[in-house]
């Protein structure tokens, strides 16, 4: 099946001139339910083939590749979880999962850990699970808006609400967190997060309706006051409509209490990864943002 799609695809490349356009959808006889949604591109020469599989079941790629291998082209991995196949006249077929895109309104704040308690690589560890965690959110005045903030022994605001609302804007804000390596003053990040962040005149829609508000603390749970202190501001952060994200950053992190840190049930309101050891997985990040995103 795929030598004859990849003839045919030469086919119209070499007759029907550079304009065509058409979409093709393929249904593998051995791959239940897996749709393959293929949009050729034609070129003076070539065939751009970019397709999706519309399935988290990883499976498909090595049933792709048995089929491919069969065929005039030939394998190659790549980063996506699926496979690119070079052949002649530098045709390229690219197959990856869709990515998923939150498009509900949220305001989300993001606290990030730069403690000394948290070595520097793992801090910058924690930038890119912040760009990451973004990037999977429709960042507009009219759906996610997000305000970032670093803690040591001292409070960084890197964006406010009412800052531009753009991806661009809250990666640089990302971009500009810087390692202090002090003390855990996350009490006063919290007492921050209520009493500034979150105000109208800050750019909050604390008043508009449908709007759900967001904490991600992304941190190895050792504050300098202790856990006490901890549970009494989440506490308070909670009573005022406020959900609680935690993402623990360490093996050795105090679990007690990133548990305080997270709204119930705590199982889809926590992550945890050594990050010393290893980054997260892209799923991890995602069902996190799904988790985030999921209407109340």
């Amino acid at each position: 099946m795929w030598r004859f799609i990849y003839r045919f695809y030469l086919f119209l490349c070499l007759t029907q001139g550079s304009h065509l356009r058409y979409q093709l959808k393929v249904y593998l006889a051995h791959a239940q339910s897996h749709i393959i949604h293929a949009k050729p591109v034609m070129t003076s020469c070539c065939v751009l083939v970019r397709t999706h599989v519309y399935s988290k079941n990883v499976s498909i790629c090595p049933l792709l590749q048995r089929r491919l291998r069969s065929s005039p082209i030939a394998p190659v991995p790549n980063n996506a979880g699926g496979f690119c196949v070079l052949g002649s006249c530098h045709c390229r077929h690219i197959v990856q999962g869709a990515e998923f895109k939150c498009h509900e309104k949220i305001d989300m704040v993001i606290l990030l850990d730069s403690s000394g308690s948290v070595s520097e690589e793992v801090f910058g560890k924690t930038k890119k699970f912040a760009r990451d965690l973004v990037k999977l959110f429709d960042i507009s005045k009219e759906k996610t808006n997000v305000a970032i903030l670093t803690y040591s022994q001292y409070v960084r605001v890197l964006r406010r609400f009412d800052d531009e609302v753009s991806i661009e804007s809250v990666l640089r804000a990302i971009d500009r967190a810087r390692y202090e390596a002090s003390f855990s003053r996350l009490d006063s990040a919290l007492e921050n997060v209520r009493y500034k962040i979150f105000k109208k005149e800050q750019g909050a829609r604390s008043s508009s309706k449908g709007v759900k508000k967001v904490l991600v603390d992304v941190t190895d749970g050792f504050s300098s006051l202790g856990v006490e202190f901890t549970k009494k501001l989440a506490g308070s952060l909670k009573r005022t409509g406020l959900e609680l994200f935690s993402v623990g950053t360490s093996d050795l992190q105090y679990k007690s209490e990133i548990e305080v840190l997270v709204s119930k049930p705590s199982k889809s309101h926590e992550l945890f990864r050594d990050l010393r050891k290893s980054y997260f997985k892209k799923d991890e990040i995602e069902q996190f943002a799904r988790d985030i995103c999921k209407k109340e």
